[in-house]
């Protein structure tokens, strides 16, 4: 059976085909019709399944990519036209200002001009360079689309407008499912065992257990996940934190006199750094 936007079941229902659990991250959710997403969207497949697929790019014949390439090319030959006068304008300035900065140079009185003359010789021969650069990139553009359209096109891989192809099942990834099974089936004993120790230790023993546990739970999740490095970066970086943070609370309250004076230090400091490069552009 043929359906589109006008089929009305199609259409018109955005809700779910089977029982709603509530699980908003999605294990146990009903699956959701043709046209919406679970959240009442129009599925991108649905709405712009050649974009989805990848296959906007393509034309319908691998020959069409000859016509263009030949618009390409047609456009790099006017815009190297472009820079090639742009080139020899700049050229000629970076000349008149190179003469001018030496004919100044030799009197006492102008070399505060002639200075001035070869800063604006540095910058018009940056730019320059880099406009000789530009023209240097569109002309090979231009001399490999030329060499393309002079042979056939080697024809792609039947999947190479897929942007992560399908792979085979691999047996890592079914280590990895075993894994979460059994974290899954440890982890609430594990919960539940330590509310025991948080309900019966002291204050510093609940603590301790309820950071430990939230550690191990995460990192647990991150390994779970490929994501431990990053896991323990961020366990790092708390820990250099709130070291600093301690020791600047102990700083502050056992030597103010000391904590004070190296705040002025450092807003002293910064201060005359930002002086002296406001003297520095003057």
């Amino acid at each position: 059976m043929l359906i589109d936007d006008e089929t009305p079941w199609v259409r018109d229902y955005r809700g779910l085909w089977g029982l709603d659990t509530r699980d908003r991250f999605g294990g146990e959710r009903a699956p959701s019709g043709p046209r919406y997403e679970r959240d009442g969207s129009v599925r991108a497949s649905w709405a712009n399944p050649l974009g989805w697929a990848g296959l906007l790019k393509l034309p319908p014949q691998e020959d069409d990519i000859a016509e263009p390439l030949a618009e390409r090319v047609a456009g790099l030959e006017r815009e190297l036209s472009q820079l090639d006068a742009t080139i020899d304008a700049e050229r000629a300035a970076v000349r008149g200002l190179r003469a001018q900065a030496l004919s100044l140079n030799s009197y006492d009185d102008a070399r505060p001009l002639a200075k001035s003359r070869r800063a604006e010789l540095a910058e018009h021969e940056a730019v320059l360079n880099q406009t000789i650069a530009a023209r240097t990139s569109l002309a090979e553009e231009r001399r490999a689309h030329l060499a393309t359209l002079s042979r056939p096109i080697p024809a792609e891989a039947p999947q190479a407008h897929i942007r992560r192809p399908h792979q085979p099942y691999l047996e890592q990834q079914e280590r990895r499912t075993r894994f979460l099974k059994l974290w899954a089936a440890l982890s609430t004993p594990l919960l539940l065992g330590s509310i025991i120790v948080v309900l019966d230790g002291s204050l510093f023993a609940s603590i301790t257990t309820i950071a430990v546990l939230a550690s191990a739970f995460i990192g647990v999740e991150a390994i779970a996940r490929r994501r431990f490095l990053s896991f323990l970066g961020s366990i790092v970086l708390l820990l250099c934190v709130l070291a600093l943070g301690v020791g600047l609370i102990l700083l502050a309250l056992k030597h103010w006199r000391t904590a004070l004076s190296l705040l002025l230090g450092v807003a002293a400091l910064a201060l005359l750094v930002g002086n002296l490069r406001d003297i520095r552009r003057r």
